[in-house]
């Protein structure tokens, strides 16, 4: 499966890439031979980090970047061009909320009615939802029988009943 995607002497920065779905994008990445670059901001963490990835045998760097903090951000970024010449990709995948202090949490019947700026009555909420299926495998649940008898690769129809119904 290396080969599907060969991303040799491409460099990856990959913001929160030091744990959870952010590490999970940067093993990815240095499995297929990329230069992988992850950003967060907990020391124990990064180190952590970079010898799960180190054993991918390719370049990895770290460095402890505040995405919060834009003259940071052109400090790292500028330091990934210094040392590589290039930035093929970068992940934002770092999580931040200002302010760091928790909302007091209040039923949803219990909360005084919402009034949007200018008198809008839209509100768009979005949601990101990370997904994986490989695409050389047939869904695990059929829904959707294959017109031929044989499982369809790329199971489209399966996928897409997985998704929406």
């Amino acid at each position: 499966m290396k080969n599907l995607f060969d991303l040799t002497g491409k460099v990856c920065l990959v913001t929160g890439g030091n744990g959870g779905i952010g590490l999970g994008m940067a093993e990815g990445l240095a499995a297929h031979g990329a230069t992988v670059v992850i950003w967060g901001n907990k020391p124990e963490k990064n180190e952590a980090a970079l010898a799960k990835l180190n054993a991918y045998g390719g370049q990895v760097r770290c460095a402890q970047v505040d995405v919060t903090d834009e003259a940071a951000v052109r400090a790292g970024v500028a330091s990934i061009l210094s040392e590589f010449g290039r930035l093929d990709q970068a992940i934002a995948n770092a999580g931040a909320s200002i302010p760091r202090d928790r909302v007091p949490y209040s039923a949803i019947v219990d909360r005084p009615k919402l009034k949007l700026p200018g008198g809008g009555r839209i509100i768009v909420w979005t949601i990101v939802n990370l997904e994986v299926w490989d695409i050389a495998r047939a869904m695990a649940r059929q829904v959707l029988p294959a017109p031929t008898g044989q499982p369809m690769l790329p199971d489209v129809p399966n996928w897409s009943w997985h998704e929406y119904g």
